[in-house]
């Protein structure tokens, strides 16, 4: 064959595996489909519902009826709606993994932390002490922690529903709160003094603390984690930030503020995003393909932010739009 044909061909063909793949990478992001919002309305009660935890079809949430709270579980895909706990004049908050809640309970003197086995009902002690409270629980598998100022300020602490075995994660002077967990791994947030807030994060299987973020120290706050991913509000500029503990990876998932309460699951992040005077609303951030999407638009008539939860591509939240406060969930796809 004649050289210089050749050289035209092997040019082409360079040109060509060069060309392509940045083509066919602009065309597909251009022509991606939005993300669709598939939103449903969980509780319709005239009086007010709160606080929904989910993991996979289970909502569990507190209803605010009558003269005290109760804890009800509602299933998404069979509509069930069961009553799992009522106390007369307590504030019930509860948290759901596999067969288990765990339960706070305030009784407007001190707050106690106890589980129900979703396989009986059954109620059982986890922390309850005299004089001191025990707030925030979070469980993952048979793991539960919580913040508890047993000795004047708050600590975190954990328990084994395997080996029924208490442990404390923190032990100094300054105030540790909300504590969330994935796997073994731990995270929180602590006041460090002044006004001052940082994250933590804590490793149960080997017993060590480990380093979160320095961006924003100082104003970092409720924290949240699922696998390698970790999220949290920078609260001096109100924006999301995200970290990837297996490739270190940081960055700001928003740049415009009024952001709170983050929450993540393997591909979502989902926040409360104050939108003006009594406006908030529920956003979403997809990990995979950077964008983000309103998940609630109910106006001015979210009256205050509420802390959302995420299990998989499934948001619940409570929302003022009926006037009384109900949970509503959805689907981002």
């Amino acid at each position: 064959m004649n050289m210089k044909i050749i050289r035209f061909v092997f040019i082409v063909l360079v040109l060509c595996s060069v060309s392509v793949p940045r083509f066919t990478s602009a065309i597909s992001f251009r022509f991606l489909p939005p993300l669709r919002v598939q939103k449903f309305q969980i509780t319709s009660d005239p009086h007010q519902e709160n606080s929904p935890n989910i993991y996979q079809d289970w909502v569990v949430y507190s209803d605010w009826g009558g003269d005290g709270v109760s804890l009800r579980l509602y299933n998404i895909r069979t509509h069930e709606d069961a009553l799992l706990l009522e106390k007369l004049g307590h504030a019930l908050n509860g948290d759901i993994y596999g067969k288990t809640v765990v339960v706070g309970d305030h009784d407007g003197v001190q707050s106690d932390i106890y589980g129900i086995d979703l396989r009986t009902h059954k109620e059982f002690p986890i922390a309850m002490l005299p004089d001191s409270n025990q707030s925030d629980p979070a469980i993952f598998n048979h793991l539960v922690v919580w913040s508890d100022n047993r000795n004047g300020n708050y600590d975190i602490y954990g328990y084994s529903l395997i080996t029924r075995v208490e442990f404390q994660i923190t032990n100094d002077t300054l105030s540790n709160h909300a504590p969330r967990i994935w796997g073994t791994k731990v995270v929180w947030y602590t006041a460090i003094g002044g006004g001052l807030y940082s994250i933590e994060g804590y490793d149960i299987a080997i017993k060590e603390k480990f380093v979160i973020s320095s961006t924003n120290y100082g104003f970092q706050q409720t924290p949240d984690i699922f696998a390698h991913h970790i999220v949290w509000v920078g609260s001096e500029d109100g924006n999301i930030y995200y970290k990837n503990l297996a490739t270190g990876k940081e960055k700001a998932l928003t740049t415009t503020g009024g952001k709170s309460w983050p929450r993540v699951s393997q591909r979502y992040v989902t926040w409360v995003d104050s939108e003006g005077v009594g406006a908030h609303n529920i956003y979403a951030y997809d990990l995979y393909l950077g964008r983000t999407v309103q998940i609630s638009d109910d106006g001015a008539q979210q009256i205050s932010p509420t802390i959302p939860d995420i299990w998989n591509d499934t948001i619940v939240w409570m929302s003022w739009h009926t006037g009384n406060g109900d949970v509503y969930g959805a689907r981002v796809r």
